[in-house]
């Protein structure tokens, strides 16, 4: 492919940068992208005749919405040259090809002619022949072999179990989706990836995601339609190999991968590519490294009869976490006989009989007179006072107001009742699978400003599940009461069944969710193009209004702050404007208009005046829409115009909107390279752009307005967390995590900081005096990742939530006083990647010693 270099353009906006590798049928290369981003391309070879059914796939795989897959941009066909056919087959204008390509590009190429220049025949002549597919894919990072390596040159023998675990979970669910989803495997087909391993797992954001779909293969039910072999050959199924892949080979590929990524090597002795495809027809592969009951797993999930598999690729890591679990019986089980001698048994009992005597005589009191005792101190007064569940109450309220007092009251009940120094959740059962959204619905007429109400959340399951504060958070206060009446310091509240209500499904789960201003309805949207819009205030069967915008996926849902509008954006690049309707009566029709945009909406949200919609796109950028376009867009039906906010190639990654009394809503968005920029919504000018400190793509941010100016906290990998504070500019990096920071969040008065990691460690430090110092950290009981973090609107309240589902709700108040009571300041040690079966293992509950 000499063609092939840096500088060559193969199709208008895209220029080759840098060689990244090459594959069995192609090179992958970094290239430029319209608007000055950045893209991985694959150029696949197709003179092997094979690649109308390897269009059809990857086809097929670029309407996936995933989160642990990686979307596939554009696809082009190029010819001999080098340079693309009838560029009408990128981004959402690619059709499938037939098998009469010839014929079918003629075809294209007369529309084109027509449609843009004249001699466009003329230009192209003998460029009619697909030689070569490209397939465009987001630029990813490391790969879990370089993740392996990392971990080789830390002293490891593998990847550490419990890190290994999630990343094979969040590979399984992205195949799993792949190989049975009905929407893409219709006709009882199955769609396999063909060519798992580690080097085709990247992280983004931390979290796994499958890439390179340049092998997938639609195979029939029993059979695969392929009749080659296609793969990397340690990593091959059986079936593959003889030609008849089936829906179970991607879990072969997986399991193997797995143990690579666990002991640091293949479970093959073959030297050669003959020896290696010998081993696999012949089931010779070793799991000698791993315990036997791991073994078994992998042994069941790499069998030679594919039937004989699990189920799902899910359920193969579902078996392997199984192994890594203490039964209660092993912990319980009375030790072995022995098989001492009975006079040896005899001489031990009489020795520690003679040990115990000498003891007591030693410490037999004297002749001489003994003093009276001191006097006993006198208890202190106070703790008395707040064994009252109200006195309590009182205090936390207190400790949002005047700390200082607080603090002091807190202190000395700390010393009569240590136990309230741990704090303890309740567990919000309802989810099962990593949680994505919270979103808190403030009560109307409440006691308290802002005070919520219910909770909604969303995760990778198809049911929103709604909680009801009230009662939950009664609960919760309650559980203090019985602590401080127990005499046992590890009394904890116990919730078994939650007060939930499950919400309406989407299929295979919701994508979006928003509540409305006056908090009374709420939309959700999922990945079956369904949008759904339900009353927040009572309980219903059925969703007022259900309507489709489609086969797309719906990406966002905006409601328009003082408008009767919500916006719907979907997959397709298609925005919806909806007109809302007082009451929503069951079964009205809304009233729907819709035009379409360059590239999707990821995330929007409109300024607190409704005049501006701030939104970013597939590729990053950060986009601005004024509702007086949209209004005209509704009367007259001209398209409004969408205009870029960021400058080209900024990659913005999250973006806040924030009110200042000068300048009016300012836009702060964070980069994929570790900058924040500041915007002017009225001016639509860049104030500000600076770097927030952190060595690695900024995985999650938060920005609000203080009193000395917007403060922004920036979290990455390898536990980095900084905060820059408006009226110094300075940035200080913020000690408490060890892993990746995966969700940070500003509490609602500005002057806390809550913060979640992979490591399962949470913490909460003020952002007042000094925010570089001092936290407190805390973490549920379970030992997985926390990905979620979110202060109720009060600030009374805390939630967090990890990838198992488990959702955790705190009292916030409990947590900033024992920020301020008990601080720390050195970061807390990694947790152990899986339980020890030794009951005398350390407390690993309490984050500090009291």
């Amino acid at each position: 492919m000499p063609m092939f270099k840096r500088g060559f353009e193969f199709a208008p906006g895209y220029r080759l940068e840098s060689f990244l590798g090459k594959g069995q049928f192609g090179q992958v290369w970094k290239s430029t992208a319209p608007g000055g981003t950045y893209q991985a391309v694959k150029f696949i070879d197709l003179a092997g005749g094979q690649w109308e059914k390897e269009y059809e796939g990857i086809q097929r795989v670029k309407r996936i919405g995933h989160p642990n897959l990686m979307p596939i941009l554009a696809i082009w066909l190029l010819g001999n040259d080098g340079k693309a056919l009838a560029e009408s087959v990128e981004g959402n204008q690619a059709q499938t090809i037939q098998p009469d390509v010839t014929q079918d590009l003629i075809e294209t190429a007369q529309i084109v002619a027509e449609s843009q220049e004249p001699d466009w025949m003329s230009k192209h002549s003998g460029r009619l022949e697909a030689r070569w597919m490209v397939v465009s894919m987001q630029l990813g990072g490391k790969n879990l072999l370089q993740r392996l390596a990392e971990c080789h040159e830390q002293g490891h023998t593998g990847i550490p179990p419990k890190e290994l675990l999630r990343l094979i979970e969040e590979s399984a669910r992205g195949l799993d989706y792949l190989n049975f989803s009905p929407d893409l495997n219709t006709g009882g087909g199955s769609l396999q990836h063909c060519d798992v391993k580690p080097a085709n797992i990247v992280l983004i954001g931390g979290s796994a995601v499958v890439c390179d779909f340049g092998l997938a293969r639609i195979m029939a039910q029993d059979q695969a339609t392929m009749s080659s072999v296609a793969g990397t050959p340690a990593y091959l199924p059986p079936e593959a190999i003889n030609g008849k892949t089936s829906r179970n080979s991607d879990q072969y590929s997986l399991a193997v991968t797995y143990y690579q990524l666990r002991t640091g090597k293949l479970p093959l002795t073959g030297k050669s590519t003959g020896e290696i495809i010998i081993e696999h027809l012949h089931g010779k592969l070793t799991f000698e490294d791993v315990p036997e009951a791991e073994r078994a797993i992998l042994r069941r999930a790499t069998h030679f009869k594919w039937e004989e598999r699990f189920e799902s690729n899910s359920a193969m890591v579902e078996a392997l976490r199984d192994t890594f679990r203490v039964p209660v019986e092993t912990v319980l089980q009375p030790p072995p006989p022995s098989n001492q001698s009975p006079w040896k048994k005899w001489v031990g009992i009489a020795s520690a009989v003679l040990i115990l005597f000498l003891i007591w005589t030693l410490f037999q009191p004297s002749e001489k007179p003994v003093p009276p005792p001191p006097s006993p101190i006198p208890p202190v007064e106070v703790s008395v006072e707040l064994l009252d569940i109200t006195k309590w109450d009182q205090l936390l309220n207190e400790s949002l107001g005047d700390s200082a007092a607080s603090v002091q009251l807190f202190k000395d009940l700390l010393a009569s009742y240590p136990e309230v120094g741990i704090p303890k959740p309740i567990d919000l059962q309802g989810h099962e699978k990593e949680l994505q959204q919270v979103s808190w619905i403030s009560a109307l007429g409440a006691k308290r400003p802002n005070e919520a109400s219910m909770l909604i959340t969303r995760s990778l399951q198809p049911s929103l599940v709604s909680y009801e504060l009230a009662s939950i958070e009664s609960i919760l206060l309650s559980g203090y009461q019985t602590r401080f009446s127990s005499d046992s310091v590890d009394a904890i509240v116990d919730l078994s069944k939650p007060p939930t209500v499950t919400i309406f499904d989407h299929r295979p789960y919701p994508s979006a969710l928003a509540i409305s201003p006056d908090a009374t309805w709420g939309a959700s949207g999922g990945f079956d193009g369904q949008v759904q819009i339900w009353p927040t205030t009572r309980r219903e069967s059925q969703p007022r209004i259900k309507f489709s915008i489609g086969d797309a996926d719906v990406t966002a849902i905006i409601w328009h702050p003082t408008k009767n509008y919500l916006i719907v954006a979907g997959s397709d690049a298609i925005v919806h404007v909806v007109e809302s309707v007082p009451d929503w009566p069951e079964g009205i029709t809304p009233s729907i208009k819709s035009f379409p945009i360059t590239r999707e909406i990821v995330r929007g949200d409109f300024d607190r005046f409704g005049e501006v919609l701030l939104a970013t796109d597939a590729e990053g950028q950060l986009l601005t829409i004024a509702w007086k376009d949209l209004e005209s867009f509704l009367l007259s039906g001209d398209k409004p115009m969408v205009s870029p906010l960021s400058t080209p190639g900024t990659d913005v990654r999250d973006f806040r909107l924030v009110d200042s009394d000068a300048t009016g809503s300012i836009a702060v968005s964070s980069g994929g390279a570790g900058e924040i920029s500041y915007y002017s919504l009225s001016t639509r000018e860049l104030i500000e752009r600076k770097s927030v400190v952190i060595n690695s793509p900024v995985i999650t941010f938060d920005a609000a307005m203080l009193s000395d100016g917007i403060c922004v906290v920036s979290g990455g990998e390898s536990g980095q967390l900084t905060v820059k504070r408006g009226g110094s500019g300075n940035v200080a990096i913020l000690p408490g995590h060890r892993d990746t920071v995966t969700a940070a969040a500003i509490s609602p008065d500005g002057l806390w900081l809550a913060s979640v990691s992979w490591d399962g460690w949470a913490t909460v430090r003020p952002l007042f005096g000094n925010p570089s110092g001092s936290f407190f950290a805390f973490r549920p009981d379970s030992q997985d990742a926390l990905s979620l973090v979110s202060w109720d609107p009060s600030g009374r309240l805390l939630v967090t939530g990890g990838d198992n589902g488990q959702l955790m709700l705190w009292d916030a108040r409990h947590l900033r006083l024992l920020a301020l009571a008990l601080p720390q300041t050195d970061t807390p040690e990694p947790l152990p990647d899986a339980p020890s079966p030794t009951p005398s293992e350390p407390d690993l509950e309490r984050p500090f010693n009291l």
